[in-house]
């Protein structure tokens, strides 16, 4: 993995790319129009919609709506998919990972072919998450949290107590950027000789871009990278980069 850490082993069990758009009043999400335009490559379509119940006064049901929130459209192997949703595009990579410059040239064709489409006005906002999977070294008894993660939850009593499980988030502010930074730190059922701990790191800029320079648009995505890996080295430990190693 290239991406500024040169880790052999990289925990990424996910990692997606946001770009929320201002779109005319015109545009319509079609699952007809869009299947035609990404299925050859993602053959896989996955529809998320939405129900609007609404009740009268003596609460018998007066009107169900349905609305197409979003299309899901996912590789043959289902490691990647591109996303069409109301406010926006997506591009989700899983598991097995290799760095960002490998899907770059795949993120900008499908996002040429979604703005091609839909005409979005500007790009309002870009995100970039990578969901990563700590597998801690666990013996049964307990986990000393600080060998592997700087941030992380204290004991009122560590004498007394041990965490059965945790969930802990954080938001920052880049003071250079002006970007926001979300950090999540959550545990999961521990294996035999781990514990795995989800680290979900979200960098996030507010702009306002031109939906036709992707140069523009890929510099942006650069800065949330360069950001979200300065954000995980500082999140864990030397000894924790040691178990990807």
């Amino acid at each position: 993995m290239n991406d500024g850490l040169q880790l052999k082993r990289p925990p990424i069990v996910e990692a997606v790319i946001d770009i929320d758009c201002d779109l005319p009043p015109q545009f319509i999400l079609s699952e007809d129009l869009h299947k035609g335009i990404f299925g050859e490559s993602y053959p896989v379509t996955r529809v998320k919609r939405t129900h609007d119940h609404r009740f009268s006064s003596t609460d018998e049901l007066q009107e169900k709506h349905q609305r197409l929130e979003g299309l899901q459209f996912v590789s043959s192997d289902e490691k990647q998919l591109v996303q069409i949703r109301r406010s926006g595009f997506s591009f989700n990579r899983l598991a097995p990972y290799t760095t960002l410059d490998d899907y770059i040239p795949e993120i900008k064709r499908n996002w040429c072919l979604y703005k091609d489409t839909t005409n979005p006005v500007k790009v309002i906002e870009l995100r970039l998450r990578y969901i990563n999977c700590l597998r801690l070294p666990f013996d049964g008894d307990a986990v000393e949290l600080e060998d592997y993660i700087v941030l992380h939850p204290t004991s009122p009593d560590e004498a007394r107590f041990t965490f059965g499980n945790f969930l802990h988030r954080y938001q920052l502010v880049d003071k250079e950027t002006k970007c926001l930074v979300n950090i999540v730190l959550v545990t999961q059922p521990a294996g035999e000789g781990h514990l795995p701990v989800i680290l979900d790191i979200e960098a996030i800029g507010k702009r306002n871009l031109e939906a036709d320079n992707w140069s523009t648009i890929m510099e942006e995505i650069q800065v949330l990278r360069s950001l979200k890996n300065h954000v995980f080295k500082r999140v864990v430990t030397e000894q924790c980069l040691q178990l990807f190693q």
